[in-house]
């Protein structure tokens, strides 16, 4: 059609009309004035030739000028010399304005903008299914208007593409600072997740230092560099990390702002790297649909990019390529499942077409090179990698999960009339049985190393992935038997085996929460955990249970004898506190819990919940206790499971691994 022609025009860039850098380095240039979106990238100067103005009178420059000040069709010719020229001397005449560029910040009237009161309900009504916490709590929680809880927001950290960008956000940290968010990414966040081959990435760190303009330079290298910046920022040495999420959001804002100018471009394995590790920052903060949204576009590009595929072994790929296609591709599996669990939505990567690519290999970075045919861990070095390794096995069986419990009909025997169709209350509970034993089981099959503390210590690194994998697995069986416990909680049960099997799972539930709860307030403030965000869903989770309890009927509390610690409840309260300073996903939480705080009676406790903050409000890591005060988790868990699941009559088999996500029946908040 004739205006797709006029529109293809607008979008192409006349020859010379690119900044002398790009032209330098022979680089797509988006021609942005005063400085286009790669030279913003690498923080250098941008200089257009001057004959681009010079060769316009000035009466046409003033003309474009006026035009554009009153909406006049002649000033959206944004690909014309006139308009180029005019963008040097009106910096509001967005050369992208006709969309040249997927990262441009489109300018809206004061009227076309939506109000604040629009974005709260535009954010709020994000479908959220039976899997969710947030949908746990609301269900369990005292009656509270859900539009109280969505008034805690942080737009610096949106995907949307209409904010001003200060440029001084853009200036890039010290060569020693960057050194040390370089280095605490890769002792802390690269320890659990290992998106990035750490050898590779350092040497072009280094070529990036010695010479910044250089063409091996990718845009996509520079978004991953932002991401680990922003990483960094938690993991710093202590006196300097001060409120660490706003020292990280011009590193986000940054990253984002480069994938999304990226996204609808060619793909490439850096930019799906970038996606995926922006997509793990993301679901830290309340912006999951953000979240949600820019894991489509991940999965898209993966596929795009034939992650889906593994590529033949004569192929001509390298031994680093081939491990990071397949860390990444699982990656972003194990993440589609662990939002499908947190947003109750279905997931977006089919598990039989991932079952296709073999599992990471269970190799440190230092052993996989380009030069080694078959990249092998010695045998006497535990692998650092593992743990990645057994996170991604989990998400097959958080697929199976998500299947069986959220989006499942009747069984077909059942449905054909082979058995009898089973209550809705015996199908959760014997779920919930098969599923624990199948838990556990994954929990043996971790290697040693990342299960038991040796007696030489063997590094902060192996006891933070334990310490990691042991909170994920309380979490987990939290979760697990939260279905049950709920069943005990809202419906009358006159079957006195299934009662008691109620009985048995919601205790194992409560204690679970609780230990998740002192492990996460003893050992976060330790540096032993992962990221903050993580520990605050684990938090949430847990707290959401705890809670629960003390609202029940005293018939239904005599079931389940001994009650949470008063102390435990105030602990987790005061965490979450204290992390609402810098978060608001902290925040948020507070807020959805604090209804059920007030309701509790002040007899039920042996101090009011809060009294213990005797911490600095300022401070985001006063929260601290020892460690060694907390009793062995499997001591105590061993003698609350007298109804051993595995010898029950529901122990039939279901693949060997388990998830690592977030479901608990019920919906919608947001």
């Amino acid at each position: 059609m004739p205006n797709d022609d006029v529109s293809k025009k607008a979008r192409r860039l006349k020859a010379g009309g690119a900044c002398v850098s790009c032209r330098k380095r022979k680089h797509r240039c988006d021609a942005a004035r005063p400085q286009c979106l790669s030279c913003k990238i690498r923080g250098i100067d941008c200089q257009y030739p001057l004959t681009n103005v010079e060769s316009f009178s000035v009466e046409q420059l003033e003309a474009l000028v006026e035009s554009r000040k009153r909406g006049a069709p002649d000033a959206q010719t944004a690909g014309s010399d006139v308009a180029v020229a005019a963008a040097g001397w009106q910096r509001e005449l967005d050369l992208r304005a006709q969309g040249s560029s997927p990262a441009s910040a489109s300018k809206r009237s004061p009227v076309e903008r939506p109000t604040s009161k629009d974005v709260a309900v535009t954010s709020s009504q994000g479908y959220l299914g039976d899997s969710s916490s947030f949908a746990f709590v609301t269900r369990t929680r005292p009656s509270k208007s859900s539009t109280e809880l969505d008034d805690v927001d942080d737009p610096s950290l949106s995907l949307s593409r209409d904010q001003d960008f200060d440029d001084a956000e853009y200036a890039f940290p010290s060569r020693a600072q960057a050194d040390e968010l370089v280095d605490a990414y890769f002792e802390r966040v690269h320890l659990l997740y290992p998106f990035v081959h750490s050898i590779q990435f350092r040497t072009q760190y280094e070529s990036f230092w010695l010479e910044p303009h250089s063409v091996d330079i990718s845009n996509s290298w520079m978004a991953i560099l932002n991401i680990v910046f922003a990483y960094g920022c938690e993991f710093r040495h202590a006196s300097a990390r001060g409120n660490f999420l706003a020292i990280a959001n011009p590193f986000v804002r940054r990253a984002r702002e480069i994938i999304l100018s990226l996204v609808f471009d060619s793909v490439d394995l850096g930019l799906v790297q970038a996606q995926l590790m922006l997509c793990h920052y993301l679901q830290g903060t309340h912006r999951l649909n953000d979240c949600w949204n820019l894991a489509g576009l991940m999965i898209r590009s993966a596929y795009a990019l034939g992650l889906h595929i593994d590529p033949a072994e004569d192929q001509p790929i390298s031994a680093i390529e081939r491990e990071m296609r397949r860390r990444v591709f699982w990656g972003c599996t194990a993440l589609d499942k662990t939002l499908s669990m947190k947003l109750g939505r279905p997931p977006s990567i089919n598990i039989d077409d991932a079952m296709r690519i073999p599992w990471p290999a269970a190799v440190d970075d230092q052993y996989i090179t380009d030069t080694a045919a078959q990249p092998r861990q010695p045998s006497q070095r535990p692998s650092r990698t593992a743990f990645f390794v057994h996170t991604a096995k989990m998400a097959p069986v958080n697929d199976i999960i998500l299947k069986t419990l959220y989006f499942s009909e009747p069984r077909k025997h059942e449905a054909n009339g082979a058995l009898p169709c089973l209550s809705a209350q015996s199908r959760i509970l014997s779920d919930a049985v098969r599923l624990d034993g199948q838990l556990r089981a994954w929990w043996n099959e971790l290697p040693i190393h990342l299960r038991v503390a040796p007696e030489i210590p063997d590094g902060a690194g192996f006891a933070r992935q334990r310490s990691v994998f042991l909170i994920r697995y309380l979490n987990m069986r939290t979760l697990l038997h939260r279905a049950p416990f709920l069943v005990l909680c809202k419906q009358a049960m006159e079957d006195e085996f299934l009662k008691e099997l109620a009985i048995a799972s919601s205790k194992i539930c409560i204690a679970t929460a609780s230990k998740t709860v002192q492990l996460v307030y003893a050992q976060y403030n330790q540096q032993l955990l992962n990221s903050l965000w993580y520990n605050l869903h684990y938090m949430f989770t847990a707290m959401g249970v705890l809670l629960t309890v003390y609202t029940l009927d005293r018939s239904l509390q005599e079931f389940l004898q001994p009650l949470p610690d008063p102390t435990v409840l105030d602990h987790g309260m005061d965490f979450l506190r204290s992390a609402s300073h810098i978060s608001t996903l902290a925040g948020r939480y507070v807020k959805m819990l604090e209804p059920f705080c007030r309701l509790l009676a002040p007899q039920q406790y042996e101090f009011p919940l809060g009294t213990h903050q005797t911490h600095d409000p300022a401070s985001t890591h006063a929260l601290s206790i020892d460690a060694t005060s907390i009793p062995d988790v499997h001591s105590q868990l061993s003698s609350m499971d007298y109804m051993d699941p595995d010898d029950l009559l529901f122990g039939a088999g279901i693949p060997q691994t388990l998830f690592n996500g977030d479901w608990s029946p019920y919906p919608d908040l947001y």
